[in-house]
């Protein structure tokens, strides 16, 4: 048989833990898709990031959050765009969604537990009865 003391304990566990894994993922989605954009320039397969890397290019590079990709956008002639760097937009929506509920169970968990002190806490006196001179 498990205490209170020990349930709020582990699922106070979980829920950080579940925070700090779905915020590890999206950095790392993130940094490996920030080297592989730099990697990127060394390719000629890729037309705008052959471009970009040029001294006096046009063509510029953009980083989306959510879903993590990388864009190069650049004019020649027509403005195009394409994308160099997307990675598992399932994990990145994985990840995002493990960090949320993580972070709000966390929230609700302390926010539980504070209002459950206050109420075991006796009530402060009034000064309703005599008071003591001294």
């Amino acid at each position: 048989m498990t205490t209170p003391a020990v349930r709020r304990s582990l699922a106070m566990l979980v829920a950080t833990g579940l925070a700090i894994a779905g915020l590890v993922t999206l950095v790392v989605l993130w940094l490996s898709m920030s080297r592989q954009t730099i990697l990127a320039t060394d390719s000629p397969t890729t037309p705008c990031m052959v471009e970009y890397a040029k001294e006096d290019s046009q063509a510029h590079v953009r980083y989306e959050i959510l879903p993590p990709r990388s864009v190069c956008t650049w004019d020649s002639g027509a403005e195009q765009e394409e994308t160099v760097v997307q990675p598992s937009e399932a994990l990145a929506v994985a990840a995002a969604v493990a960090l949320v509920v993580g972070v709000g169970g966390t929230v609700a968990l302390l926010v539980s537990d504070r209002r459950r002190s206050r109420a075991a806490r006796p009530a402060p006196r009034t000064g309703t009865g005599p008071t003591d001179p001294r």
